[in-house]
């Protein structure tokens, strides 16, 4: 099933190019990039194209944070239009250089 007519790129951290899913295939492959990362270690699921899951299970708004031993360090703003990527990026960036 082929859900968009034309797909856009998303680059991801500069290293990956991911285009719209336009089919499960798509998904399968984004999923199998995330996955081979060398610090992905958590279990990988994949919606349907019918975003079955997402309508189940998803939930709203979302919010991108970082919970650090247990406790939230940051909140970004509602999604999806209000996350800022590279105030988080400095955020990690920031909590990497200081578990050094």
């Amino acid at each position: 099933m082929n859900v968009c007519k034309q797909p856009s790129i998303t680059t991801i951290d500069y290293r990956f190019k991911i285009k719209t899913h336009c089919a499960i295939e798509d998904r399968l492959s984004a999923a199998e990039i995330l996955q081979s990362l060398d610090d992905f270690s958590l279990p990988l699921v994949v919606d349907t194209m019918k975003k079955e899951a997402n309508l189940h299970y998803g939930g709203l708004p979302e919010r991108m944070c970082v919970v650090l031993d247990g406790e939230v360090k940051y909140i970004g703003g509602i999604g999806p239009y209000n996350f800022n990527i590279e105030e988080m990026i400095t955020y990690l960036e920031k909590i990497v250089n200081c578990s050094y």
